[in-house]
């Protein structure tokens, strides 16, 4: 009964926590963050604890940092992402185009089960499952699979790597590129000008 009551009385300080964090003015930045406030700098840690839709905001937060997704909704998805990669659909770069300069920008390291928000990524990218619609200028590290709208850099997965375009090396079991300028190593590699298995490579026009 007093394990209820002590869990209980930390849940309602939680919660009146959050609404307080929500409720406050935005600030211009701050050292520690949560994407449930309206900060719109963090110089430090950024725990990202639900996805977030910046695409109608008129603020888009910078972390200049380290950002930490805790969500607890992406628990399962590297279960669900397992899954879907079977099915050869799955294994297709993004089509739609997205606009960065009006998303999250990160200038550190990103670390998640799954990086499914569209943030432009200037650093180190590293997820449990997936990393989806992301920009990335440097490193980005999955388990499972790499799906961005672009990275300029060096993207490793073990089931695959596909990118409407990339500047640089795919690491992975499949591999393709709408737009290719770099190397690709895997066991199937596609890119604008060639399907290739174990090593591809294509220097297309920017």
């Amino acid at each position: 009964m007093n394990k209820l009551i002590s869990s209980s009385i930390i849940f309602a300080l939680f919660f009146f926590a959050l609404q307080n964090v929500k409720g406050q003015s935005p600030s211009k930045s701050s050292v520690i963050g949560i994407n449930l406030s309206k900060l719109t700098k963090v110089n430090g840690l950024m725990i990202n604890v639900f996805p977030k839709d910046y695409s109608d905001s008129t603020s888009f937060p910078t972390v200049n940092g380290i950002e930490l997704g805790v969500s607890p909704i992406t628990i399962f998805f590297p279960f669900l992402v397992a899954i879907h990669s079977i099915d050869p659909d799955f294994h297709q770069p993004l089509l739609d185009n997205i606009k960065f300069q009006h998303h999250k920008k990160i200038n550190g390291i990103q670390v998640s089960l799954l990086n499914m928000e569209p943030t432009l990524i200037n650093g180190v990218d590293i997820n449990a499952s997936g990393s989806f619609e992301s920009k990335v200028n440097g490193i980005t590290c999955s388990l499972i699979i790499n799906k961005h709208h672009k990275i300029n850099g060096l993207t490793v997965s073990i089931m695959g790597n596909h990118d409407t375009e990339c500047n640089g090396v795919q690491v992975g079991l499949f591999n393709s590129s709408k737009k290719l300028r770099g190397f690709q190593f895997g066991l199937w590699n596609k890119n604008e000008k060639r399907s290739l298995p174990f090593i591809n490579w294509y220097f297309g026009k920017k």
